[in-house]
């Protein structure tokens, strides 16, 4: 189902209408996420399908709560299966880092999940945080992230030059 959901004050407000949506983002102070086949976004990330190049982009906006990460990574797998890509590239420039229950689920149970959903190919886009590199390096050393091309860039218009040679 298509939907963007709005949050305010609690409740949840469900619209397929993009106007209707606009008009409340600019006009009532709310949190929101978008929840589409190729587009989630919601208050610490941002995770899209950029059609033209073949590739899901997800851009992490803040440190996310435990459940909320599960919920951007399940996301992103529904995103590999209704999309065929088997690109992804990750930036991370904006990531804060993740408890060691979700480091390690998503190196036991995500990674295999979306290696079967059709990730080949990883780049990521490196952060300077001590603590979000960490988190990233003990997620990404599992036995399905060994079956995945992965490289790590400053740019996203580095990664694309990559895939072009690597896909």
């Amino acid at each position: 189902m298509h939907k963007i959901v709005i949050i305010h004050e609690d409740k949840n407000y469900f619209t397929k209408d993009f106007k209707i949506y606009l008009f409340l983002k600019k006009n009532v102070n709310m949190k929101e996420t978008i929840d589409l086949p190729t587009h989630f976004e919601n208050e610490f990330i941002s995770i899209k399908y950029i059609s033209g190049k073949n590739y899901i982009l997800e851009a992490w906006k803040d440190f996310g709560e435990d459940d909320k990460i599960k919920l951007a990574k399940n996301k992103l797998t529904e995103m590999f299966k209704s999309t065929k890509t088997s690109a992804y590239v990750s930036d991370l420039t904006g990531f804060k880092g993740a408890s060691p229950e979700v480091q390690r689920w998503v190196r036991d149970v995500w990674f295999p999940e979306v290696y079967n959903a059709g990730l080949r190919t990883l780049a990521m886009l490196v952060t300077e945080d001590i603590f979000a590199n960490f988190s990233v390096n003990t997620a990404i050393n599992g036995d399905y992230s060994k079956k995945i091309t992965l490289e790590k860039f400053k740019t996203t218009e580095e990664a694309e030059k990559w895939f072009k040679e690597v896909i």
